[in-house]
């Protein structure tokens, strides 16, 4: 009967009796239970015209499986480029299931060709296949391209990118109209929040209205990136574009190599040393701080509340503290202390909160995207010059207190006898896609894993600016010091306008790994998709 419980299990054998019955020979754990239920059965038996439910089978398992690894069918597209002499370039892209069309115009006019016009190869790889969006190109028209004509195939690929934005703003609109959407969580009647939006605006008024300057840092995990680094900036005049230094080194002998080296042009280039906190300080390991602000840095990078919270009762920056160690009492300063992106910093409250703790500026959390990190720079107004973003990184995936250096490179159980393997060799963790993913100890011997691939915030930097974002941050992880500088310089080449996104995204495509592999280049968590409106939950089933 349906109501009654059933059994079941992986069936092993079925044979056919001539009275029309089938022999079923299920696992042992099954009969096992059949027998206790019915003792005078040794097989179970299903009568002709019985019920017997098929509930999985592995053949039809791998095929579905195989079909879930597949990526999505995309759209069919049309994509139409017209162009003449002295007229922007336009790009269409239209939907052949919605027949919405998407369209851009480039920054700049076509030129009469002095040499080689494009053509129609040229253009199609500069179209591409229309990157990882949910289209692919099903024609391609080039009829309205007047022959003889030139631009750079920058502008193209740059022309198209905007077009397809246009097309996934239409075909996946995102409603703005607070007023409409029932699941928006109200604050009018919230005296708290209310209270803190007040003192913000306040503040803000008070703030100096002139234009912000957006500063550009750099933070090293190397000695051969803070050399090059420095370098590179004594070979440029005294506005080198690049603010500060942030160095973020496993051993205190390698940072204190790297502060001083920084030091040695500090004053002719107006150039700031930070050095980074681990993000986790337990009890007990007070003195990984303390060795920090006795190198006297300019700025702490300070990556957890425990340690802002630790500071600010000693007094916050500016206050002057005596740590002991075997060498007796020494008097240090605390430094400017700065909000890393741990902090998590994702609206304009918890900023504001930060901010009104003690430190000078905040770094925005890994969880916005690129028009969330906007909108937070723009609720915060002229405080906005108090926020970071990095720009370019290599995401933390995955941080843990087992450390893959003992386990794999040692035959020790913790850092007093593994023999420090994590200060002379590099590690990788291969992933299924083939991608080297580079692992990191820091001074509490806590591996970090990165992403191969970097994570680049190029296409919105200029929104950043005009939400007058203060500074941006360059984080290399093993790059080379030669590496570092492309890196680097191409961003300032960016900021300067020398150089189109486009230009800055081709270069960053090509930098190895210190493997000499290449992880390639994103947009990562920066991707500006639709997101969840405020508020809302997935529905439960009761």
């Amino acid at each position: 009967m349906p109501q009654e419980k059933e059994l079941g299990g992986p069936i092993y054998d079925a044979v056919m009796y001539d009275e029309g019955t089938v022999a079923i020979r299920f696992g042992r754990d099954v009969e096992r239970e059949w027998m206790q239920n019915d003792k005078h059965r040794s097989t179970i038996m299903a009568p002709e015209g019985s019920h017997v439910w098929l509930t999985s089978d592995a053949d039809i398992r791998k095929r579905m499986n195989r079909l879930a690894e597949l990526d999505p069918p995309k759209s069919g597209a049309k994509v139409i480029v017209e162009g003449r002499v002295g007229e922007p370039l336009i790009i269409q892209i239209i939907d052949e299931r919605t027949e919405m069309v998407g369209k851009a115009s480039s920054l700049e006019n076509m030129e009469l060709a002095t040499g080689s016009p494009i053509n129609t190869k040229s253009i199609t790889k500069a179209i591409g296949t229309l990157g990882n969006s949910q289209w692919s190109i099903s024609d391609l028209d080039l009829s309205q391209l007047e022959e003889g004509i030139w631009c750079r195939m920058g502008l193209i690929k740059d022309t198209r990118r905007r077009a397809l934005e246009d097309l996934e703003i239409k075909v996946n609109p995102v409603s703005t109209d607070i007023s409409t959407t029932q699941d928006t969580v109200s604050t009018e009647d919230d005296p708290v929040v209310d209270q803190i939006l007040n003192d913000m605006s306040s503040h803000t008024a008070e703030e100096d209205t002139t234009t912000t300057q957006t500063k550009l840092s750099v933070l090293a995990r190397t000695e051969d990136q803070v050399d090059a680094i420095c370098g590179m900036i004594e070979s440029m005049d005294d506005k080198s574009g690049i603010s500060e230094v942030i160095v973020d080194f496993l051993e205190i002998d390698g940072i204190r190599k790297a502060v001083s080296r920084i030091r040695e042009i500090k004053s002719s280039h107006n150039l700031r040393v930070v050095v980074a906190s681990p993000r986790i300080i337990k009890p007990g390991e007070e003195g990984i701080w303390q060795t920090l602000l006795k190198t006297k840095p300019d700025g702490l990078l300070v990556r957890s509340t425990g340690l802002l919270h630790r500071l600010m009762q000693l007094g916050g920056t500016g206050k002057t503290v005596s740590i002991k160690d075997s060498e007796g009492t020494m008097e240090v300063q605390i430094p400017e202390l700065i909000g890393d992106f741990s902090l998590n910093v994702a609206n304009a409250i918890s900023a504001y909160e930060l901010l009104e703790s003690g430190l000078s500026r905040i770094t925005a959390a890994y969880d916005l995207s690129g028009n969330a990190i906007t909108e937070l720079a723009t609720l915060l107004g002229n405080r906005a010059s108090q926020l970071e973003v990095v720009v370019h990184m290599h995401m933390p995936i995955f941080h843990t207190e087992h450390c893959v250096f003992s386990r794999f490179l040692s035959n020790g159980n913790s850092y007093q006898d593994c023999g420090h393997v994590c200060t002379r060799n590099n590690v990788h963790l291969r992933d299924e896609g083939g991608k080297d993913n580079l692992v990191l100890a820091d001074m509490g011997c806590r591996n970090t894993v990165f992403m191969s691939e970097a994570q680049s915030g190029a296409y919105d930097v200029h929104e950043w600016v005009k939400a007058r974002v203060g500074s941006l941050r360059v984080e290399l992880v093993d790059e080379s010091g030669k590496d570092s500088v492309k890196i680097v310089s191409s961003y300032l080449r960016f900021l300067e306008g020398d150089i189109y996104a486009d230009d800055l995204w081709d270069v960053l495509e090509e930098i190895p790994d210190s493997n000499g592999r290449l992880g390639g280049v994103g947009v990562g968590s920066l991707r500006n998709d639709r997101e969840r409106k405020s508020g809302s939950l997935s529905s439960s089933v009761h």
